[in-house]
């Protein structure tokens, strides 16, 4: 099973890392040691120890499978072996034709370039499966390397990830139309989707240019953890937020101990199978059929393979399958989101995902690529001691009409932010119980807000006096 699309897996390896507890720093200076040793060194022994080495660390420490770990070395592989073999077959010139030859030390040192630059791509894996980009490049910003260059290097490996996805869509698009039925229709159809994939990259580009300038870009790249966000001097001993609730009271405050949100992850599964008309269907892998076992099967995560004392929720909102009544689909596509309270709730649940995808590979004789895409939203967990605080300075204004609320399955980035940070996340009323969130017929009452700032002014007042 192709999990994270491969690429795209590559951030999902790092924040899932076993290693990732360990500074960023430490680990660069590691792998930069290790690929001097690993290129300075001509010995065979060496590149394949450090090669096993660094295979094991990420596979076992960075928690990728063998069979995906495998992917992700297939290209760089294939571009070793074929700067090998022209490393190994010497051409020449002999009575004006043009010879090669292959001798031993020829043979040598193509095998030996090979060891040690497969133990380089091993390494520089230990680095990117165990590291987040964004901490790399803030590393890598304390060097006197041009800010110009790492930025030029984070924006070539995000926009790695957006091509990809383009050229991705193009792929399931021509295999619905048959563009890949035989070697003379795949060349044409792999030639349109090149050049397609130029012009698009070019209006992607500008479309994330115009992006990056209504966030006020000003020629440098700002990352959460640089010295002016979140740093050093800047760094905040403290973390407050607020969200509306239309179901509680105009100006109400609401909050609790412990979890307040969800955490939650995007699920994107794709199902690919083979296409063919409806009436020759031992001619076909249908992937509708595939996609109903796989929705079946994901509703007894919860109900099975969860604590009912604690609390989960995966919804698979959206399926696209198809093109028309009589052809059987050769691709189906699923959309959803996974809920918990709790960091390690979710990643049970990721987990029992995984393994239902892969069955459904093994039952139906498909390929099923499975992306779970978490980014900062994590679950909103207050901090015992401020949110205690918080909630007693609350109940003794008479003012205040402060609620105790229940935990929520609604997802909110504040939750990165306590991760990292010591912080509180309540509750404003507005007065809406008719309504819900991020629908058209929400109607906040505005005397809530005039509430809320007196409230929240009054406890920030409070908590600087303390």
């Amino acid at each position: 099973m192709k999990k994270h699309k491969h690429i795209y897996s590559i951030d999902y390896y790092a924040y899932q890392s076993n290693l990732k507890k360990y500074h960023p720093t430490f680990k660069l200076l590691f792998t930069i040691s290790i690929l001097f040793l690993c290129l300075w060194t001509n010995h065979i022994a060496t590149s394949i120890y450090i090669s096993a080495t660094m295979m094991s660390i990420n596979i076992l420490k960075n928690q990728v499978s063998f069979w995906d770990y495998f992917q992700l070395l297939k290209i760089p592989c294939l571009f070793i072996i074929l700067a090998c073999i022209a490393i190994a077959a010497e051409i020449g010139y002999d009575n004006g034709k043009i010879a090669v030859s292959i001798t031993k030390e020829s043979i040598y040192k193509s095998i030996t370039v090979m060891l040690r630059t497969f133990g380089a791509v091993n390494t520089l894996y230990f680095l990117t499966l165990s590291t987040p980009i964004a901490e790399i490049i803030r590393v890598l910003k304390k060097t006197p390397i041009p800010n110009i260059l790492t930025e030029l290097m984070f924006m070539i490996y995000r926009y790695i990830f957006i091509l990809t996805e383009v050229q991705l869509h193009f792929k399931h698009a021509a295999q619905s139309r048959l563009g890949y039925i035989d070697f003379k229709t795949s060349c044409y159809t792999f030639g349109n989707s090149m050049a397609n994939l130029l012009i698009v990259s070019f209006q992607k580009a500008n479309k994330y240019y115009d992006a990056m300038l209504s966030r006020c870009y000003n020629r440098e790249l700002l990352f959460l953890y640089e010295k002016r966000i979140f740093h050093d001097q800047f760094k905040p001993d403290e973390f407050y937020g607020l969200h509306d609730n239309p179901a509680l009271p105009a100006g109400s405050i609401g909050c609790r101990m412990g979890t307040l949100f969800a955490g939650t992850t995007e699920v994107n599964i794709d199902i690919l199978g083979k296409s063919g008309h409806a009436a020759f269907p031992q001619d076909a892998n249908d992937t509708v059929v595939a996609a109903a076992s796989l929705i079946m099967q994901v509703q007894t995560i919860i109900s099975r393979s969860i604590d009912p004392i604690q609390s989960g929720v995966i919804t698979l909102g959206k399926i696209e399958a198809g093109t028309i009544r009589n052809v059987i689909a050769g691709q189906a596509r699923i959309e959803g989101t996974i809920r918990g309270l709790t960091q390690n709730m979710i990643l049970t649940i990721d987990q029992r995902l995984k393994e239902i995808c892969l069955g459904i590979e093994k039952s139906f004789g498909v390929e099923v690529k499975l992306d779970l895409n978490q980014g900062g939203y994590w679950p909103v967990e207050n901090n015992p001691q401020l949110t205690k605080n918080f909630i007693s300075y609350m109940k003794s204004q008479p003012t205040v009409n402060f609620i105790t609320t229940e935990p929520k399955m609604t997802g909110e980035d504040f939750g990165f932010l306590l991760a990292k940070f010591p912080g509180t996340m309540f509750w404003l009323g507005v007065g809406d119980p008719d309504s819900q969130l991020h629908t058209a017929t929400l109607n906040p009452d505005e005397k809530s807000i005039q509430r809320g700032v007196d409230a929240i002014k009054g406890f920030l007042i409070n908590r600087m006096r303390q």
